[in-house]
């Protein structure tokens, strides 16, 4: 909500949005993607990542996750709280115990 003057201001009337494009089927275009927003982005910032990708687990076989399963975005996504940006992913993630995850197999084609 902006602030309309009346008292309505919502809880952050000056954010302001931006998006950072995915290339689907492409667990590459995830990384880049995450990358290019912390490229753009400044301490305060927050980073909303609505990607999940298909990973084995341990007890549950594969199952959708989130991206920090892999290694790879993992590191990604400590580089931008490294560097003061929040990071927020999506809940439910394919009802995934993630107390039980470890060492994941991902696969190429297990985008949502």
């Amino acid at each position: 909500m902006v602030d309309n003057a009346i008292g309505g201001i919502g809880i952050a009337p000056k954010a302001r949005g931006r998006v950072s494009q995915v290339k689907w089927n492409s667990t590459e275009g995830i990384l880049d993607a995450i990358f290019v927003a912390i490229h753009n982005m400044e301490f305060g910032e927050i980073l909303l990542i609505e990607a999940q990708i298909q990973a084995h687990t341990a007890t549950s076989g594969m199952r959708y996750c989130p991206v920090e399963v892999h290694d790879r975005y993992f590191d990604a996504l400590r580089l931008a709280s490294t560097l003061g940006i929040t990071v927020v992913e999506a809940a439910g993630n394919g009802a995934s115990d993630l107390d039980t995850q470890s060492a994941p197999t991902v696969s190429r084609s297990g985008m949502s």
